[in-house]
């Protein structure tokens, strides 16, 4: 029944995007191609890496029409704020419903939140000294377009964990962590947000060997920053559009087919150590992270207060596990309520 539902809904998909006129005003420009058709100029140009006078002269139509506020850039702002609504920021409660084994085992507690992580696409050296000097990477050598992106510790992304005011924006909870390389230097604002910065440790001037509590920390964020890597290769891999140097002109249009690449990286499968492989019919990231998924290497952890909780959280679930109308309420229960009322906050 939800199939034939599904195939209904699409029998009318049709008509519904090619409605121009409502209540007699004109909504959206007259279109040239099929809705469909202009969904193939956009994946041409952002997976195949055509050019838009290629695509043009293939599809009969003017420059134009691809290229600015046509069909690129309106696509691409159509699947950015639809995607958005999709996946927004998930609460605690559907973070600790699954989380990783093998974090809880390195790190002992179920506190990180968050993967934070860079990365940089080539783009044409500008001629403006100024403009150069902002795109300029010293790590690349050459002139870059830099993006600040974070995810679960399965590999889940959100809207607001693609931006560069990611700390600000995406919700992290307070007394939570985030989980960054040796080159986010951001403990100054982490502290500011009641968040903690997890950090491998650099090596001192004049420092000739670590000493074993720094290896440690650097070894345990090296084995758990795998996700955060594989989704920015996962990106990268599914956008040709970022395989050529990036126009100036383009900047604010490579944004917008960025942050689209990232987020349909949700429906592929999540990246879990400890997983066995011989479990069939695997769920997706977005699944497991929004909709009571579950899969090997995963653990409900919120009934464990001890290993996600701050000392008031802590303290506030044995208040409610005291009180005489909580005697019957399980482990689980208490922790939710203590998860409802936002206690750190």
């Amino acid at each position: 029944m939800a199939e034939a539902s599904l195939q209904g809904d699409a029998d009318n998909l049709d008509e519904v995007m090619a409605e121009a006129n409502i209540n007699g005003t004109q909504r959206t420009r007259k279109r040239t191609l099929h809705w469909k058709t202009e969904y193939f100029v956009y994946c041409f140009f952002t997976r195949c890496n055509i050019s838009m006078t290629r695509i043009a002269a293939l599809f009969g139509v003017g420059r134009i029409l691809v290229h600015d506020i046509d069909i690129v850039y309106g696509w691409a702002n159509m699947l950015a704020d639809t995607l958005a609504q999709f996946f927004p920021v998930p609460t605690r409660s559907q973070m600790l419903r699954a989380y990783p084994k093998s974090v809880i085992k390195k790190f002992g507690h179920a506190h990180i939140f968050m993967l934070l992580d860079a990365t940089e696409i080539f783009a044409e050296v500008a001629s403006m000294k100024s403009v150069n000097a902002i795109l300029y990477s010293a790590y690349k050598h050459h002139s870059t377009l830099k993006w600040l992106v974070g995810c679960d510790p399965i590999g889940t992304v959100w809207n607001d964990s693609i931006r560069k005011d990611i700390l600000e924006q995406s919700e992290t909870p307070f007394g939570c962590a985030v989980e960054v390389d040796k080159g986010f230097l951001i403990e100054n604002e982490c502290a500011f947000l009641g968040i903690r910065c997890v950090r491998p440790m650099k090596m001192l001037t004049g420092q000739m060997q670590q000493s074993k509590e720094d290896v440690a920390i650097t070894q345990k964020v090296g084995k758990t920053r795998i996700p955060v890597e594989q989704v920015n290769g996962q990106m990268k891999n599914s956008a040709s559009f970022f395989d050529k140097r990036i126009r100036l002109d383009q900047i604010g249009l490579a944004d917008l087919i960025c942050r689209v690449s990232y987020l349909p990286q949700n429906f592929k499968l999540g990246f879990i150590q400890q997983h066995d492989g011989t479990k069939k019919d695997r769920l997706c990231k977005a699944h497991i992270r929004w909709y009571d998924g579950e899969d090997d290497g995963l653990i409900d952890i919120r009934p464990y207060v001890e290993m996600w909780g701050t000392t008031s959280e802590i303290n506030r679930w044995r208040e409610l596990a005291d009180m005489p109308e909580n005697k019957d309420a399980t482990n689980l229960e208490i922790s939710e309520m203590v998860l409802a009322e936002d206690w750190p906050t």
